[in-house]
């Protein structure tokens, strides 16, 4: 995963925006999936696969929501030092 491994100035709000994004989307099927498998008495085991997988993504987005604070503080940074540098 590119924001999570890429170095910080590599990286753009784009790339963590539409991270995050896509990161919601498959958090929200995932919820669907787990909902319609519950309510139909699906098969356990696909359900606490499922669940397993969302406690994953859960840590992914949490990974990527600390890095993309980072990478904001990180521009701040930079933009003071522009500005004392003018």
């Amino acid at each position: 995963m590119r924001v999570l491994e890429a170095p910080l100035e590599a990286l753009t709000e784009s790339d963590f925006t539409t991270s995050l994004e896509r990161f919601a989307a498959s958090r929200n099927n995932l919820e669907e999936e787990i909902d319609f498998l519950t309510d139909i008495e699906g098969d356990p085991d696909d359900i606490n696969e499922l669940r397993e997988a969302l406690v994953a993504l859960d840590e992914r987005i949490r990974a990527t929501a600390e890095r993309f604070e980072a990478w904001r503080a990180a521009e701040k940074k930079r933009d003071e030092e522009r500005g004392a540098a003018n």
